[in-house]
Protein backbone atom coordinates (compact mmCIF):
# COMPACT_ATOMS: atom_id res chain seq x y z
CA UNK A 1 0.00 0.00 0.00
CA UNK A 2 2.58 2.16 1.06
CA UNK A 3 0.93 5.53 0.66
CA UNK A 4 -2.93 6.25 -0.99
CA UNK A 5 -5.23 8.74 -1.28
CA UNK A 6 -9.03 8.04 -2.84
CA UNK A 7 -11.46 10.70 -3.11
CA UNK A 8 -14.95 11.77 -4.20
CA UNK A 9 -15.86 14.93 -6.24
CA UNK A 10 -19.58 14.79 -6.05
CA UNK A 11 -19.98 18.25 -7.61
CA UNK A 12 -17.67 17.33 -10.77
CA UNK A 13 -18.97 14.12 -11.11
CA UNK A 14 -15.48 12.58 -10.52
CA UNK A 15 -13.81 9.86 -8.16
CA UNK A 16 -10.27 8.29 -8.18
CA UNK A 17 -6.84 7.55 -6.78
CA UNK A 18 -3.31 7.83 -6.09
CA UNK A 19 -0.93 5.38 -5.29
CA UNK A 20 3.07 5.43 -4.93
CA UNK A 21 5.29 2.91 -3.52
CA UNK A 22 8.75 1.08 -3.65
CA UNK A 23 6.80 -1.77 -4.62
CA UNK A 24 7.35 -1.81 -8.77
CA UNK A 25 4.04 -1.89 -10.37
CA UNK A 26 2.39 -0.48 -7.42
CA UNK A 27 -1.00 1.38 -9.18
CA UNK A 28 -1.67 -2.27 -10.96
CA UNK A 29 -1.65 -3.86 -7.40
CA UNK A 30 -3.48 -1.43 -4.85
CA UNK A 31 -5.57 0.60 -6.76
CA UNK A 32 -8.86 0.30 -8.78
CA UNK A 33 -11.54 2.77 -9.74
CA UNK A 34 -14.77 1.51 -11.66
CA UNK A 35 -16.95 3.78 -13.33
CA UNK A 36 -20.10 4.55 -12.05
CA UNK A 37 -19.19 2.05 -8.64
CA UNK A 38 -16.88 2.91 -6.63
CA UNK A 39 -12.84 2.77 -6.08
CA UNK A 40 -10.85 0.71 -4.30
CA UNK A 41 -7.34 0.10 -2.63
CA UNK A 42 -5.42 -2.85 -1.44
CA UNK A 43 -2.12 -4.34 -0.98
CA UNK A 44 -3.65 -7.80 -0.68
CA UNK A 45 -2.86 -9.35 -3.77
CA UNK A 46 -2.82 -13.37 -2.81
CA UNK A 47 -6.37 -14.11 -4.30
CA UNK A 48 -7.28 -11.76 -7.72
CA UNK A 49 -10.32 -13.54 -7.40
CA UNK A 50 -11.51 -11.63 -4.27
CA UNK A 51 -10.31 -8.64 -5.64
CA UNK A 52 -12.45 -8.77 -8.95
CA UNK A 53 -15.48 -9.80 -6.82
CA UNK A 54 -15.07 -6.90 -4.44
CA UNK A 55 -15.12 -4.07 -7.63
CA UNK A 56 -18.35 -6.30 -9.06
CA UNK A 57 -19.28 -5.79 -5.45
CA UNK A 58 -19.48 -2.31 -6.07
CA UNK A 59 -20.75 -2.61 -9.71
CA UNK A 60 -24.33 -4.09 -7.96
CA UNK A 61 -24.84 -1.17 -5.76
CA UNK A 62 -23.14 -2.50 -2.25
CA UNK A 63 -22.06 0.50 0.22
CA UNK A 64 -18.36 0.25 0.75
CA UNK A 65 -18.14 -1.13 4.55
CA UNK A 66 -20.12 -3.99 2.94
CA UNK A 67 -17.32 -4.08 0.65
CA UNK A 68 -14.71 -4.48 2.60
CA UNK A 69 -16.29 -6.75 5.17
CA UNK A 70 -17.20 -9.58 2.19
CA UNK A 71 -14.23 -9.19 0.87
CA UNK A 72 -12.32 -9.69 4.46
CA UNK A 73 -14.72 -12.43 5.26
CA UNK A 74 -13.55 -14.64 1.97
CA UNK A 75 -9.93 -14.45 2.51
CA UNK A 76 -7.60 -17.17 3.49
CA UNK A 77 -5.68 -14.26 5.40
CA UNK A 78 -8.03 -11.30 6.22
CA UNK A 79 -5.24 -10.69 9.03
CA UNK A 80 -3.45 -9.16 6.08
CA UNK A 81 -5.83 -7.24 4.42
CA UNK A 82 -5.14 -3.25 4.28
CA UNK A 83 -7.90 -1.65 2.58
CA UNK A 84 -9.73 1.55 1.75
CA UNK A 85 -13.08 1.83 -0.88
CA UNK A 86 -15.40 4.94 -1.13
CA UNK A 87 -18.53 3.91 -2.95
CA UNK A 88 -20.47 5.89 -6.01
CA UNK A 89 -22.52 7.31 -3.32
CA UNK A 90 -19.30 8.25 -1.20
CA UNK A 91 -19.66 6.57 1.48
CA UNK A 92 -16.14 5.51 2.96
CA UNK A 93 -15.00 2.52 4.65
CA UNK A 94 -11.41 1.22 5.71
CA UNK A 95 -9.90 -1.72 7.34
CA UNK A 96 -6.20 -2.30 8.97
CA UNK A 97 -4.66 -5.23 9.35
CA UNK A 98 -4.49 -7.11 12.22
CA UNK A 99 -0.34 -7.46 11.90
CA UNK A 100 1.33 -6.93 15.29
CA UNK A 101 4.05 -4.30 15.02
CA UNK A 102 2.45 -2.57 11.81
CA UNK A 103 2.88 0.94 10.93
CA UNK A 104 -0.03 2.04 9.06
CA UNK A 105 -1.90 5.34 9.03
CA UNK A 106 -5.57 5.38 8.20
CA UNK A 107 -6.98 8.95 8.30
CA UNK A 108 -10.40 9.53 6.59
CA UNK A 109 -11.60 13.10 5.60
CA UNK A 110 -15.20 14.43 4.34
CA UNK A 111 -14.42 13.20 0.82
CA UNK A 112 -11.07 11.16 1.08
CA UNK A 113 -9.27 8.79 2.70
CA UNK A 114 -5.49 8.49 3.48
CA UNK A 115 -4.16 4.39 3.79
CA UNK A 116 -0.30 3.66 4.67
CA UNK A 117 2.06 1.80 5.59
CA UNK A 118 5.99 1.53 5.46
CA UNK A 119 6.46 5.42 5.25
CA UNK A 120 8.06 8.56 6.85
CA UNK A 121 6.75 9.49 10.05
CA UNK A 122 4.72 12.90 8.84
CA UNK A 123 3.93 11.56 5.33
CA UNK A 124 0.96 9.96 5.53
CA UNK A 125 -0.20 13.78 7.63
CA UNK A 126 1.12 15.63 5.08
CA UNK A 127 -0.79 13.80 1.83
CA UNK A 128 -3.70 14.69 3.54
CA UNK A 129 -3.35 18.54 4.67
CA UNK A 130 -2.52 18.48 0.93
CA UNK A 131 -4.88 17.42 0.00
CA UNK A 132 -7.45 18.91 1.92
CA UNK A 133 -5.30 22.28 1.01
CA UNK A 134 -6.07 22.05 -2.58
CA UNK A 135 -9.52 20.83 -2.84
CA UNK A 136 -10.30 24.11 -0.98
CA UNK A 137 -8.43 26.48 -3.32
CA UNK A 138 -10.15 25.04 -6.16
CA UNK A 139 -8.14 22.43 -7.89
CA UNK A 140 -9.45 19.95 -9.91
CA UNK A 141 -9.57 16.09 -8.19
CA UNK A 142 -6.82 14.94 -10.53
CA UNK A 143 -4.65 18.01 -9.59
CA UNK A 144 -5.10 17.72 -5.69
CA UNK A 145 -4.60 14.10 -5.91
CA UNK A 146 -1.25 14.90 -7.94
CA UNK A 147 -0.28 17.73 -6.10
CA UNK A 148 -0.56 16.43 -2.63
CA UNK A 149 1.16 12.77 -3.57
CA UNK A 150 4.15 15.30 -4.51
CA UNK A 151 3.64 17.10 -1.26
CA UNK A 152 4.11 13.64 0.42
CA UNK A 153 6.91 12.67 -1.37
CA UNK A 154 9.01 15.79 -0.69
CA UNK A 155 8.02 14.95 3.21
CA UNK A 156 9.66 11.49 3.25
CA UNK A 157 7.22 9.21 1.13
CA UNK A 158 7.95 5.75 1.11
CA UNK A 159 11.06 5.09 4.16
CA UNK A 160 12.04 2.17 1.90
CA UNK A 161 13.09 4.78 -1.45
CA UNK A 162 10.20 5.33 -4.49
CA UNK A 163 10.12 3.23 -7.69
CA UNK A 164 6.37 3.72 -9.04
CA UNK A 165 3.11 5.64 -9.04
CA UNK A 166 -0.05 5.42 -10.56
CA UNK A 167 -3.48 7.45 -10.75
CA UNK A 168 -6.80 6.57 -11.14
CA UNK A 169 -9.70 9.25 -11.72
CA UNK A 170 -13.29 8.46 -13.37
CA UNK A 171 -16.94 9.34 -12.88
CA UNK A 172 -18.98 8.74 -10.52
CA UNK A 173 -22.24 8.47 -12.43
CA UNK A 174 -21.28 7.41 -16.19
CA UNK A 175 -20.27 3.51 -16.35
CA UNK A 176 -19.09 3.91 -19.71
CA UNK A 177 -16.72 6.89 -18.91
CA UNK A 178 -13.00 5.24 -17.94
CA UNK A 179 -10.89 9.18 -17.44
CA UNK A 180 -7.88 9.22 -16.17
CA UNK A 181 -5.71 5.33 -15.93
CA UNK A 182 -2.21 6.09 -16.20
CA UNK A 183 0.97 4.71 -13.95
CA UNK A 184 5.21 4.74 -13.89
CA UNK A 185 5.95 0.87 -12.76
CA UNK A 186 9.84 1.28 -12.15
CA UNK A 187 11.97 4.76 -12.41
CA UNK A 188 13.83 6.44 -10.07
CA UNK A 189 11.39 9.45 -10.02
CA UNK A 190 7.88 7.90 -10.16
CA UNK A 191 6.10 11.11 -9.12
CA UNK A 192 7.29 13.49 -12.01
CA UNK A 193 7.25 10.78 -14.61
CA UNK A 194 3.47 10.39 -13.35
CA UNK A 195 3.10 13.95 -13.60
CA UNK A 196 4.28 14.58 -17.03
CA UNK A 197 2.28 11.47 -18.33
CA UNK A 198 -0.59 13.63 -16.28
CA UNK A 199 -0.29 16.73 -18.10
CA UNK A 200 0.18 15.36 -21.61
CA UNK A 201 -3.11 13.86 -21.72
CA UNK A 202 -4.93 16.68 -19.50
CA UNK A 203 -2.83 19.69 -20.55
CA UNK A 204 -0.63 22.18 -18.35
CA UNK A 205 -3.59 22.83 -15.06
CA UNK A 206 -1.73 19.38 -13.60
CA UNK A 207 0.62 19.96 -10.75
CA UNK A 208 4.10 20.30 -11.91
Amino acid sequence: MTLTLLAFDAEHDQMGGVTFSMYPGVAGVVLRAQPGAGVLATQYESEPVLLAQAVADLMEGLPAREVLERLKAQAVRPDRIQAGCIDRHGAMAHSPTSVSGSDEVHIQGETHLVIANTVVAGAAQELDRAFRALIKDGQSLTDALMGAARAADAAGGDKRGRLAAGLRVTSIRNAAHYGVDLRVDASPRPLDELAALVRDWAGPSVSS
